[in-house]
Parts: structure tokens; sequence; C-alpha cells
């Protein structure tokens, strides 16, 4: 099979919670810096079929995530977004085995390196040769 018809495979048998196998090895990386690139898109109902390999389904969970999504307060969506965190958890919805140790590997003349979640941490906007 050419790259093009395993990702079909992959996307028709996890399209339903039918298909779905019932273990699935899982690598995510951050798409965009916001708390609903992980807890929201890998267990909202909202993206069941999509964005998620889960079928999870937590009403309360799925009330919290469709205000979080709508509220311009940083505050409450970070309370929303750790409350949601908190019931996966507690559900063991998810087993989570994986966290990048990022490394970086740049030579000694290069500066301004910070980590970042985006990229698995290779983001270098902010590196600069020292003079």
């Amino acid at each position: 099979m050419i790259n093009g018809e395993v990702h079909m495979m992959i996307n028709t048998t996890v399209s339903s919670a039918q298909t779905m196998a019932d273990i699935i090895p899982l690598w995510k990386s951050t798409y965009y810096v916001d708390p609903n690139n992980w807890v929201g898109e890998l267990f909202g109902t909202r993206y069941h079929g999509t964005r998620t390999f889960s079928y999870y389904s937590n009403p309360e969970f799925d009330r919290r995530l469709d205000r979080a999504l709508v509220s311009d307060s940083q505050e409450e969506r970070q309370k929303l977004y750790e409350e949601m965190t908190q019931m996966v958890n507690d559900d063991a919805a998810g087993i989570f085995v994986y966290n990048t140790k990022w490394y970086g590997p740049y030579a000694s003349k290069v500066e301004g390196i910070r980590f970042s979640p985006v990229s698995n941490g290779q983001d270098i906007r902010w590196a600069s040769l020292k003079r």
C-alpha cells in the first residue's frame, strides 16, 4: 500500500465506534497553542470521527468544552480545561505513556533557543548566531 491508501484505511477504521479498535497507539503534537488542541480535540464528543481516535463521551465534559470554546476569559478557560483534564484522568479515558524530552540539537554558536510545545519543540524563531 502507498501512504494515501494507508491513511484512507486508518480514517475509515476510526471513523465510527463500531469499527474502532479497543486500543490505538497515538502520537499527537501541538498544532496550535491552546488546551483545546489536547483535551478538547482528543475527548470532546463534537470531534468524534474527525480529530480524535476516542469515542469517550461525557455530557459534563462536553458542557465545559462548549463553554470554553466561546469564552473570552483566560481565567475561565483555564479553570474549565483543568476540570476537563481531571475528568478524563478520573475516567481513565486515555493512558499517556510518553512526553517529549527536548534536547535541542544546536551548535554552541547558536543562542536564543527556547522550548516550544509546537512542532515537537523545534521552534527556532528566537534563534540567532552568537557574534
